[in-house]
């Protein structure tokens, strides 16, 4: 087996794990565990693995680094936070999939900061995703009300985009290494999620395993997701690996449908099935699209 094709099914294998990860979020929201107190969780032992596997890449820390590093983690918070709050009121399904619309918004971002206008196809499937999205969200039986939870998941796909556009260009820079840079974003959100766990009351944990929804996050989401994408990006094409990445939506849906966490009925199939497509359509025919899309909230 060739590298290509060991590191994408590695990839493709992580993409699961990443969609789960949504299931278990809404597990530690369950147990009792505090938004800020699951984003210190997963963000402290997700830096500590990655410090450890990639401990000779931090000799290359310098100031610019550090800089970029402080100041896209501040997105990273802000949408994990947007992200870890939304799951409290909606599910894990409806929480992945409008993250996902982060694709759709990429190429929009890059608009506004970079004046590259988006293709055609990019509003084409910008149409399309609204279209699915508002399927997805809708409340047919009060068609005015509007889930607070599906509009943090949404802030938290805006969040997204801004970071990964900024990240895609920081990394590209001769003077920053693109394993410590993410390590500083890592660091910078555990430690503001650390700050603000103190304000939130910890879940009486009667069983110390009652804390693996936080060591799953921190180890397989956080520190193996990383790792992964890294070594797969190396040896795959951008256009490749972001087919891969983008089925993360797909796989929180199948997950959730799966531990009772949604239900699987026309609302959740119509929606997201056209919120899906939309994203593929732009993941595929969106041209400079998929070198920024690499990169996941998950």
């Amino acid at each position: 087996m060739t590298n290509t094709r060991k590191f994408e099914g590695l990839l493709l294998l992580t993409t699961m794990i990443w969609g789960l990860g949504f299931s278990i979020t809404q597990i530690a929201v369950d147990t009792g565990f505090r938004p800020f107190t699951i984003m210190s969780g997963r963000f402290l032992i997700g830096s500590v693995v990655l410090a450890l596997i990639f401990r000779r890449r931090i000799v290359h820390l310098n100031k610019p680094t550090l800089k970029w590093g402080m100041l896209t983690g501040v997105l990273l918070f802000a949408g994990f936070a947007f992200q870890t709050f939304g799951i409290v009121y909606t599910t894990p399904a409806k929480n992945a999939m409008i993250t996902q619309m982060m694709v759709i918004m990429i190429p929009f971002v890059l608009w506004v900061f970079y004046k590259r206008r988006p293709t055609s196809k990019a509003f084409i499937g910008a149409v399309i995703a609204l279209l699915g999205g508002v399927i997805l969200t809708i409340n047919f039986n009060q068609l005015t009300a509007i889930n607070i939870g599906d509009v943090l998941s949404f802030a938290c796909a805006v969040m997204v985009a801004l970071h990964v556009v900024l990240s895609a260009e920081i990394a590209k820079r001769p003077n920053v290494d693109p394993v410590v840079y993410t390590l500083i974003q890592f660091a910078f959100a555990a430690a503001a999620s650390l700050m603000l766990a103190s304000t939130e009351q910890l879940p009486i944990i009667s069983n110390i395993t009652q804390w693996w929804p936080l060591l799953f996050l921190g180890i397989l989401n956080t520190a193996w997701g990383f790792t992964i994408q890294t070594y797969a990006h190396k040896y795959s094409n951008a256009s490749r690996t972001s087919i891969i990445v983008t089925s993360e939506a797909l796989f929180a849906a199948i997950f959730s449908v799966l531990l009772g966490q949604d239900l699987f009925g026309l609302q959740l199939l119509i929606g997201g099935s056209i919120l899906l497509v939309a994203i593929y359509y732009v993941v595929i025919n969106g041209e400079g699209v998929a070198d920024e899309v690499i990169g996941s909230f998950t």
